[in-house]
C-alpha cells in the first residue's frame, strides 16, 4: 500500500515498481479499497431507489474537488465522529471480504493500492476519525506487507503539484507518521530521485532481501 499527500509521486512510483516486477507475477491494482462491496453512499442511493427516491450524495475516502482555475483541492467540512465510525464499521466488510478473495488467486500476486484504510484518519476530511477507532479497524482490516510512506517536503510536494497547500501538506504527513511510524511494516521514501531509481531500490532491498 502507497501511502502519502497528492503530489508525494504515489502514480509514477506505482507505474515503475509495476514495471521492474517479474512479469510471470501477476498485478492487481486497487485505489484505497478492494471494491468487493459498494461504497456507503452507493448503497444508500440503490436502497432509495428501490422506493423511488434517489439521491448522487456518496461518501468517499477523499471527496476533494479541482473546481476553480487554480487547480487546488477544497476539501468539505471534516465528517463527524460518528459518520467517521460507520463508515469504517462498512468499510471492514471491502477490506475482509477482499482480503478473502486473494487467497483465490491461482498465481503469484501482487495486490497494489494506491492509498489503502489509512485514508479515513489521514486525509483531512476524516481528520475527526478518532485515533483508538483507526487502530481498531487497523487490527479487523488485512495489514499489508509493506505500507510505503512516500514523502518529501511540503515545499517541494507544493512545486510538482499546488493541489494542496504546505499547511495540508504537512498535517496529511504529520497524520500518517502518527497513525504508521511504529508499525513494522512501515517504510518511508523521499521522492528525491527519478521514480525508476526509486522503485529499483524498493524492490531490490525491501522484497527480495
Amino acid at each position: 500500500a502507497f501511502v502519502g499527500p497528492d503530489g508525494c509521486g504515489k502514480t509514477s512510483f506505482i507505474n515503475s515498481f509495476s514495471s521492474q516486477l517479474d512479469p510471470d507475477i501477476k498485478i492487481i491494482k486497487f485505489h484505497i479499497r478492494f471494491h468487493t462491496v459498494p461504497r456507503i453512499g452507493q448503497l444508500i442511493n440503490r436502497i432509495k431507489n428501490l422506493f423511488g427516491s434517489s439521491t448522487s450524495i456518496s461518501m468517499s475516502a477523499t471527496s476533494s474537488s479541482l473546481d476553480d482555475q487554480y487547480q487546488k483541492y477544497h476539501y468539505p467540512p471534516p465528517k463527524h465522529i460518528l459518520v467517521c465510525i460507520l463508515v469504517l464499521l462498512y468499510e471492514c466488510i471491502d477490506y475482509a471480504s477482499g482480503y478473502f478473495y486473494s487467497f483465490f488467486s491461482r498465481r503469484q500476486t501482487f495486490f497494489i493500492f494506491d492509498r489503502y484504510l489509512y485514508d479515513y484518519y489521514t486525509e483531512l476530511d476524516w481528520i475527526n476519525t478518532p485515533h483508538w477507532f483507526i487502530r481498531i479497524v487497523m487490527f479487523i482490516a488485512p495489514t499489508p506487507n509493506h505500507i510505503v510512506h512516500l514523502t518529501n517536503s511540503a515545499e517541494a510536494i507544493f512545486s510538482r503539484k499546488g493541489e494542496l497547500s504546505i499547511e495540508e501538506i504537512n498535517m496529511i504527513n504529520y497524520r500518517i507518521e502518527h497513525l504508521l511510524a511504529s508499525h513494522t511494516s512501515y517504510t518511508t521514501i523521499v521522492t528525491d530521485k527519478p521514480a525508476d531509481d526509486l522503485a529499483f531500490e524498493f524492490i531490490t532491498n525491501k522484497l527480495y532481501v
